[in-house]
């Protein structure tokens, strides 16, 4: 939570170095379409909400980018799972929509391509 990163994505903010991973997060602004107004860092419970997409598209990309990862998932070698660290106060909330044990899941990789074909 009040992650800077996810904040600067949410404003659409360039900074320089910073940009690059700004851009990765942006998608993650891009798929919460549940908030028509404030969408920006002004507004926690859309900052909230991009994080927990940022998570599960972090969690996807992780299993999608390493193969012996993904198949130690799948041979319940090791689970995976994603979490969201609160500054305030210092607690780890584990997504459990997140676990993957033995079955590798999607969450976004799809939602784009789905999207663009909506709006077109």
């Amino acid at each position: 939570t009040k992650c800077g990163a996810i904040g600067g994505a949410c404003d659409d903010v360039q900074m320089g170095n910073l940009s690059t991973l700004l851009n990765k997060i942006q998608p993650s602004v891009y798929y919460e379409r549940t908030t028509t107004k404030n969408r920006n860092s002004e507004n926690p419970t859309f900052v909230e909400k991009v994080s927990r997409i940022q998570v599960k598209r972090s969690v996807e990309n992780i299993v999608e980018q390493s193969v012996i990862l993904r198949e130690m998932i799948e041979k319940e070698q090791i689970g995976l799972i994603g979490a969201i660290y609160n500054v305030e106060t210092g607690l780890v909330e584990f997504l459990e929509e997140t676990f993957m044990l033995g079955e590798i899941r999607h969450f976004y990789l799809d939602v784009g391509a789905k999207l663009l074909r909506q709006e077109a």
